[in-house]
Parts: C-alpha cells; sequence; structure tokens
C-alpha cells in the first residue's frame, strides 16, 4: 500500500515539474523585444564580416584611415544594444527564461565588439604572422557570437511551435 501511494507520489510530482517547466518556457513576455536585439546583432555581425572583406582584400583606394569610421559606427552600434541589454537586465521585469536570452545576447554582443577590435588590430598588424594570429582570434569571436546567436534563436522559435 504504501510503495503504491509512494509512486503516485512521484507521477504526480513528475507531471508536475513538466507543466511548470513548459508554462515558464513557453510563457516569455516581451519575445518580440528579444527577437528584435537578436535581429540587431545579426545585423551586426553581417557589417563586421562585410568590413572584414575589405580590411584583410583592400583595394589602392581604401586605407585603415578611410575604414575609421565604418569601424566608428559599428562600434557604437554594438555599444547601444549593449547598454539597452544591460537596462533591460537590470530592470528586474524580465522572467527567468527572458533574463537567460539578454544575458546570451550580452555575450553575443561581447563577442562581436571583441571581433571587431582584432579587426582593427588587423588592418595595423605588419608583420604576416600577427595577422595571422590577428585573423584566427577575429574568426574564432566570429564563430563564438554567430553560435550564441544561433542558440537564441533556435530557443525562440521552439517557443513559437
Amino acid at each position: 500500500m504504501f510503495s503504491k501511494l509512494k509512486t503516485y507520489f512521484f507521477i504526480l510530482l513528475s507531471f508536475s515539474f513538466i507543466a511548470c517547466t513548459s508554462t515558464k518556457a513557453s510563457s516569455m513576455p516581451n519575445q518580440s523585444v528579444i527577437e528584435g536585439y537578436l535581429n540587431d546583432l545579426i545585423t551586426i555581425q553581417n557589417q563586421i564580416f562585410t568590413l572584414g572583406e575589405k580590411v584583410a582584400f583592400p583595394d589602392d583606394t581604401l586605407s585603415s584611415q578611410n575604414l575609421q569610421p565604418e569601424f566608428n559606427y559599428i562600434s557604437n552600434s554594438l555599444q547601444s544594444i549593449s547598454g539597452k541589454l544591460i537596462s533591460e537586465l537590470a530592470s528586474n521585469k524580465n522572467s527567468l527564461a527572458q533574463s537567460e536570452q539578454i544575458r546570451l545576447l550580452l555575450t553575443a554582443s561581447n563577442y562581436a565588439q571583441n571581433s571587431l577590435d582584432e579587426l582593427k588590430s588587423f588592418s595595423v598588424k605588419q608583420s604576416a604572422l600577427e595577422k595571422f594570429s590577428t585573423l584566427e582570434r577575429y574568426f574564432g569571436f566570429r564563430v563564438y557570437a554567430n553560435n550564441t546567436l544561433n542558440f537564441v534563436s533556435n530557443f525562440l522559435s521552439t517557443l513559437g511551435k
């Protein structure tokens, strides 16, 4: 008798955990806000990649001085998004799932800033070895940022199903 009661208790407990977790994940408020930040960061990642092509394969008309406004624009955009994400996180009006996604987007923003900094460093390096190691770090940060953005995107797409 006691073992049956114990079994029923654990089954009931299991169902309550499943119900609580699925409700928490599917009821994330302000999902469109997270998607907006995600799309902004994806756009910036594409801008960094385009700038990377210009830095790695320059033509005769481009110099690091000519690219400085693009570096500044992208850096300012990243700082703006990071500031918004930090203030969103500090507002304490977010659910646990939303706070997690905001932290991940902030991490992706930091990786994107690091890749931009490596790209800027690449444009002033002289030796081939320095350029190679700088490019390696640039692509490493780029991959980390893309993986983090893909993780957030996949999470958000599971909420829509």
